[in-house]
């Protein structure tokens, strides 16, 4: 492996690790860490549903909070695992469910007797583990009748499972599941907290103001020297406008713009750079995401920047 090319591994890696943290998140994060942390002294679990579209971050935030709360070993040796976080696997069914926690927590035996037997045994586990929360992705609901049935029996199963054990659950998923739980009035009422990450507009002035301080804050966090131009007023309009304000296409477009950058030896984000990062976006998207045509794809300000600008 060359020099230059472990160089660039390392500094992609960098931005590959950026944690951006917006408000929108921050106030998720914390509606996490309240059901977390309020549910020790409440009788009733405090559970939450977390909803919005791909790309919006809410993968992102589970995989965040867990890191906050990693698996130890106490002072018996034993293995703590005080945040469970897991994608549910498909279909959803109350074997696929019990597997899931149960990876999680290292059990070998969850796939064992009858589904009595495994959540008998999965409750002991995470009693055992000293689980505190769970978190589940991927939650959805599907058109084919069967699933569906499988889907509510799942859920009425997990809403047993949250009397018994007193764990509070966060569950992630689509706009439609979380539409779907009126259909199971207990559960529907156990996850009253509900929180909804949405693409950020660009309609209203206070909506410009806040998406450019995204970009900008984005922008501040990249490993250069110097300023780029990631937070100027025709950069964020051309941004929103291929992105349509979803922070995964955002951090698609500004991780590859960051590739060429570092590749041709520049200390900055240009408008070039930017350019060209925005036709790539644009030709390997998803049909229903390839929103610009590739003669719209450029800015008209081609201005350089200094590191005396006013990034503020």
């Amino acid at each position: 492996m060359s020099k230059l090319y472990a160089t660039v591994e390392e500094r992609m890696q960098k931005v590959d690790q950026l944690s951006i943290i917006h408000p929108r998140m921050k106030r998720v994060l914390e509606k996490i860490e309240y059901c977390h942390q309020m549910s020790k002294f409440l009788c009733e679990p405090q559970c939450l549903f977390i909803s919005g579209q791909t790309g919006v971050g809410k993968t992102f935030i589970h995989h965040y909070y867990s890191r906050q709360y990693p698996a130890n070993i106490n002072e018996q040796g034993e293995r703590t695992v005080s945040v469970v976080s897991c994608h549910v696997s498909f279909p959803i069914t109350i074997k696929s469910l019990i597997a899931t926690i149960g990876t999680k927590l290292d059990d070998e035996n969850f796939a064992k007797g009858s589904i009595f037997q495994q959540t008998k045994h999965l409750e002991n586990m995470v009693k055992e583990r000293n689980v505190q929360l769970i978190i589940i992705d991927d939650m959805r609901v599907y058109s084919d009748q069967k699933l569906m049935k499988d889907t509510k029996k799942t859920m009425e199963w997990l809403n047993t499972f949250i009397d018994s054990t007193r764990i509070p659950f966060i569950l992630i998923g689509s706009p439609f599941f979380m539409k779907s739980l009126k259909y199971i009035p207990k559960l529907d009422r156990r996850f009253a907290f509900r929180e909804t990450l949405d693409a950020f507009e660009y309609k209203s002035r206070a909506s410009q103001t806040e998406f450019r301080m995204l970009l900008k804050h984005i922008g501040h966090l990249m490993p250069f020297s110097e300023p780029s131009v990631v937070g100027d007023e025709e950069v964020v309009r051309e941004i929103h406008h291929v992105t349509r304000g979803v922070i995964g296409n955002i951090m698609q477009i500004i991780s590859r713009a960051y590739y060429h950058a570092i590749q041709n030896n520049n200390e900055a984000i240009s408008s070039e750079t930017l350019a060209t990062a925005i036709r790539e976006f644009s030709e390997f998207a998803q049909p229903q995401e390839n929103l610009v045509r590739q003669k719209d794809i450029g800015f008209r300000r081609k201005k350089s920047h200094t590191k005396n600008e006013n990034l503020e």
